[in-house]
């Protein structure tokens, strides 16, 4: 796919501008919300307007660059990588160098913040609190963690602007209507491999910034933990199921950020026949059931979430948890659920089913042999 398809690229300049300003606003917000020190701030809003206005401007220009820079390593591999071709490895190299590349642009601009500080004493707010490594780490993990989601926006958009071509080729060329479904439904099954949520993103990356200053081995851990998820979405992105046994190692890894960031708020509980674990499911099934039971219920120490995974005798995997409302009725769009069923519609003629009898509530998914479809 060339590099006129991708998201950025494909936007009109004005529109650029916005999503610039847009991830400047947001890596702002993250940034504040990674330093919960608010003593630090109340010392430097007092600062002139023109330094606020300097600092706003100078992020304006920085995210700047990091959207080019996003622009320049898809263009460099889609020249030498297709995503139809090499969907795992594309991706996972791809994000290796966005990563090396942010973290020498990071370095670069601690270099010139301190050439500035030093020539003419001007000190951006960036290294102006007394913790400067802990802030310079923060400014890091801010810009990787959105460059990392550059990189999903533009993949699924490749796969959407796939999806539209495949249509368009189908009925220019006479194929056959089986023919034409075929290609649409695995078009659209890749699209929906790849919507991860990226709250999940942000979450882990906070929770890892307290941790690097409070508790080494416990953060180092941490990274081991999130490395594998991201690892195992990377990886397993492009596969239409994958076996029991292999989502629930990768469930391990998955809850032990969870409960970190929960603490006692939220329990597990998995009891799985072994003569089940040869069966598959779709990739990350586990992790939106019980993300979706997250985003429905309170997590309280004294009446905490209590998540039961566990297979019954008909060939099916049941994800339970206790209902406990949220005092005001925020609406969700329940994508998670969504995208499981759309999953098994596309492989399977069997659907995950919901029930609910007001004290727990239960998605039962189907587990495949992959004869389904």
């Amino acid at each position: 796919m060339g590099g006129n398809n991708l998201v950025l690229a494909s936007l009109q300049k004005h529109k650029k501008a916005i999503l610039v300003v847009t991830l400047t606003l947001l890596s702002n917000l993250f940034f504040i919300l990674l330093i919960p020190d608010i003593g630090n701030w109340i010392k430097y809003y007092p600062n002139p307007f023109y330094t606020i206005l300097i600092e706003l401007s100078m992020h304006l220009i920085i995210w700047w660059i990091v959207v080019e820079i996003a622009l320049f390593i898809d263009r460099y591999f889609n020249r030498r990588m297709k995503w139809t071709a090499t969907l795992v490895k594309r991706l996972f190299i791809q994000t290796i160098v966005q990563i090396v590349v942010i973290l020498l642009f990071n370095l670069l601009l601690i270099h010139i913040f301190k050439y500035m500080s030093d020539l003419i004493g001007y000190r951006p707010y960036s290294v102006y609190y007394e913790k400067e490594y802990s802030t310079i780490i923060r400014h890091i993990i801010a810009d990787t963690t959105f460059s990392l989601i550059i990189i999903v926006m533009n993949t699924m958009n490749d796969f959407i602007i796939t999806f539209k071509k495949n249509t368009g080729d189908a009925a220019a060329l006479g194929i056959s209507d089986a023919q034409h479904k075929q290609a649409a439904a695995e078009a659209a099954l890749k699209i929906l491999q790849l919507q991860i949520d990226p709250h999940f993103i942000l979450n882990s990356m906070s929770a890892l910034s307290e941790l690097i200053l409070k508790d080494q081995q416990l953060g180092y851990e941490y990274v081991a933990s999130f490395s594998k998820v991201y690892r195992y979405s990377l990886i397993n992105s492009s596969k239409d199921v994958i076996k029991l046994e292999e989502e629930l190692k990768f469930l391990h890894a998955y809850i032990f950020l969870i409960t970190y960031r929960a603490g006692s708020g939220i329990s597990f509980d998995i009891d799985i026949n072994k003569q089940l674990l040869p069966q598959k499911v779709p990739p990350m099934t586990l992790q939106l059931l019980i993300e979706n039971a997250q985003k429905q219920n309170k997590m309280l120490k004294t009446h905490p979430l209590m998540i039961r995974i566990y297979g019954n005798n008909k060939n099916e995997l049941i994800v339970e948890n206790n209902i406990i409302p949220l005092e005001k009725n925020v609406w969700s769009s329940r994508t998670g659920l969504i995208n499981i069923k759309n999953r098994y519609k596309l492989l399977s003629d069997r659907e995950p089913r919901i029930e609910i009898d007001g004290k727990t509530f239960k998605v039962i998914v189907p587990l495949l042999n992959f004869e389904e479809k």
